[in-house]
């Protein structure tokens, strides 16, 4: 996207593309993305995603509490002076099986809910792109009702961390209009 930006306003500047900038507009796509209406579908999806993580990790937390609780009454009763040296060892086996088997069981919900949060952050990156995609038609469709044959994102940040629009006559952002087309899709649903 910043490669075809930047190419974008290199052939912009070198008048291979326009003239004037009467065919080119500003728009604020972060702005746009957050008003439309499956902005909102989604970020309600990830918050019941989230809270149901949540209550996914605090189950396993539970369960580990219990196998650690278990452990520590393990390793006293194989501490304990008054039982035999035979079922002292045996204990002793016992805790070493429940520190392994502890051991697992806290590298598999790390493993888990690293996934999870990895499928998590991947379907957010997925259903943002979709939202994207839907405003970048609405864009499209006004540049081409208003005759404009170059549309840059204002939002849009460079390598240094600056914005990539540096300057722009506010009457070139068609923000508003955009957000016009979004409003009339939250009244239609």
């Amino acid at each position: 996207m910043m490669k075809t930006l930047s190419l974008a306003v290199a052939m912009l500047l070198s008048g291979s593309m326009l003239g004037s900038a009467a065919g080119m507009a500003v728009v604020d796509m972060d702005q746009l993305v957050k008003a439309h209406p499956k902005s909102d579908v989604n970020r309600q999806i990830l918050r019941d995603q989230f809270a149901e993580l949540e209550s996914e990790r605090d189950a396993m937390l539970l369960t580990l509490e219990e196998k650690k609780s278990a452990f520590i009454d393990a390793r006293r009763a194989a501490a304990d002076p008054a039982v035999s040296d035979s079922v002292r060892t045996e204990r002793e086996e016992e805790v070493a099986e429940q520190i392994k088997a502890l051991q697992e069981m806290e590298q598999e919900m790390g493993l888990r809910l690293r996934e999870r949060q990895r499928e998590m952050n991947d379907q957010k990156l997925r259903m943002h792109k979709l939202v994207e995609e839907a405003v970048q038609k609405l864009v499209a469709h006004v540049a081409t009702k208003k005759d404009l044959s170059l549309v840059i994102d204002k939002s849009a940040v460079g390598i240094g961390g600056s914005s990539m629009v540096v300057f722009h006559v506010e009457k070139l952002d068609i923000t508003d209009l955009i957000m016009k087309e979004i409003q009339a899709l939250r009244d239609d649903d």
